[in-house]
């Protein structure tokens, strides 16, 4: 048996981690010892498991040196894990080994697109690009970390309810996480419903918030797309702005869930909330990529008013090139007359005339970060990762935004329309 210990292999704990322990210990009363030692441990435990699984942690001689504790109080600690199924010690043997995670081989993780994988991340389509940028994200943290990323199709919303569960069972056995893309295109979808109601299955979504505790969501940040837009314009000397944006009436649905960013109120009110604020916003808003007569007619009010917009920012490239075209078509200019800014940073918008100045949604990002956060949720429970994390967009400036120039009151354009 001694040869048998000499040739386990025991688990390198960083001197960084078991100093900062010892400090933390320093701060805490006598009584709290083995707690501090017990969160300390289990947090390692849980973010090494898949690295050291089947390996020896130190000897609780060894700890209890390194964290200048009694041996009681290491062995209290392991006993302790050991009840946790994070550690186990097998009969006749003197350590306690890193219990091996659930499956043994590459963990599954499911895939759930709000369509057909052909459908939506088709480059051609409007949004395919994007989609795929996200989808790169996910697939590269996800091989990183030894996971299989699986498209996952639920049963259709008129399944029977015996298919709905079987379909939910088998993804709560035989995957470890599930990330959505966005619910699907049903009203009423009860595989979906009976899905995001279990919260023993990790699970993220990108871009789309379920209202549900157990269900991360990784998305960008609004506030901050209000604050980068304000302070660009406002530096280019633009104090009123046109807001373009899709009125969006989401139906109600079962299970519930909107989407980021999706209505008058997110769009809008981070900007009536940034300090740096101006001086006038007009709305201008259109059926989803539907630009007609009404559109045109809200742009034509807002340039004729006695204090119309310098500029307008748009919910998306392909608002912000269309209203680009019908600024044009009223002889006015861009960015001499008017500046325009987009979302999203579509292929198309460098290749617009003028480029476009938009703000590049952190597509690849939010893919990498949700898978980033579901596997730090599988590994450590949903308490690890914040409800909503948000990334930042990034600034493209291109040709659309010029600095606002002086111009009799009514504006140069007036006698253009």
């Amino acid at each position: 048996s001694s040869d048998l210990f000499r040739k386990t292999e025991i688990v390198s704990m960083e001197p960084a981690f078991l100093g900062n322990l010892r400090e933390k210990m320093c701060n805490c009363s006598r009584n709290s010892t083995i707690s501090v030692i017990y969160d300390a441990f289990s947090e390692w435990l849980r973010l090494h498991r898949r690295e050291f699984a089947g390996k020896a942690l130190p000897p609780v001689n060894r700890v209890s040196r390194a964290l200048g504790v009694a041996r009681q109080t290491v062995r209290k600690v392991y006993l302790r894990l050991e009840t946790e199924h994070l550690i186990v010690r097998r009969q006749h043997e003197r350590n306690w080994f890193v219990t091996p995670l659930k499956h043994s081989g590459p963990q599954n993780i499911a895939l759930i697109l709000p369509t057909m994988f052909s459908d939506y991340y088709l480059p051609s389509t409007e949004y395919g690009q994007r989609h795929f940028g996200i989808y790169s994200g996910i697939a590269d943290r996800a091989m990183e970390r030894g996971y299989a990323l699986i498209p996952y199709q639920l049963p259709p919303p008129d399944a029977s309810r015996q298919e709905i569960v079987a379909s939910v069972e088998e993804l709560v056995r035989n995957y470890a996480g599930v990330i959505h893309l966005g619910g699907r295109q049903f009203e009423t979808d009860p595989p979906l419903a009976e899905l995001v109601a279990r919260n023993d299955l990790p699970q993220m979504s990108i871009d789309c918030d379920f209202g549900l505790p157990w269900i991360g969501v990784v998305s960008f940040d609004f506030q901050q797309v209000a604050h980068t837009v304000a302070s660009f314009l406002r530096e280019n000397g633009h104090r009123r702005i046109g807001i373009v944006y899709p009125l969006r009436t989401e139906p109600e649905r079962v299970p519930e869930f909107h989407y980021m960013m999706n209505d008058r109120a997110t769009v809008l009110e981070p900007f009536l909330r940034e300090p740096m604020r101006f001086d006038r916003i007009f709305e201008i808003v259109s059926e989803r990529h539907q630009f007609g007569e009404p559109f045109r007619e809200q742009i034509r009010e807002a340039m004729e008013d006695p204090e119309p917009p310098t500029a307008f920012w748009c919910r998306d490239d392909i608002s912000a090139m269309e209203l680009i075209r019908v600024l044009r078509s009223f002889h006015c200019a861009v960015p001499e007359d008017f500046s325009v800014i987009g979302f999203d940073d579509l292929s198309a918008a460098e290749s617009f005339d003028p480029p476009l100045t938009t703000l590049r949604n952190p597509v690849y990002e939010l893919g990498y970060q949700a898978m980033y956060l579901l596997d730090h949720y599988i590994m450590q429970g949903v308490d690890s990762i914040a409800h909503i994390t948000r990334l930042a967009p990034v600034l493209c400036v291109r040709k659309s935004v010029g600095a606002r120039k002086i111009s009799p009151a009514g504006g140069p354009w007036q006698h253009n329309i």
